[in-house]
């Protein structure tokens, strides 16, 4: 099963989105982004309670 961290990696590289592009869509910094994308990436789609 892949991890929700990596799923949400090659979605946004999917769409040709670097980290700080995306930051600047969404309005959060890029560092709490990579945060964030770093602790989903220890836990996975099933079986772990976000």
């Amino acid at each position: 099963m892949p991890e929700l961290g990596q799923f949400l990696k090659e979605k946004r590289e999917f769409s040709g989105l670097s980290l700080k592009k995306l930051s600047s869509v969404t309005g959060i910094s890029d560092s709490e982004l990579l945060k964030n994308r770093k602790w989903y990436s220890k836990k996975t789609w099933l079986g772990t309670s976000l």
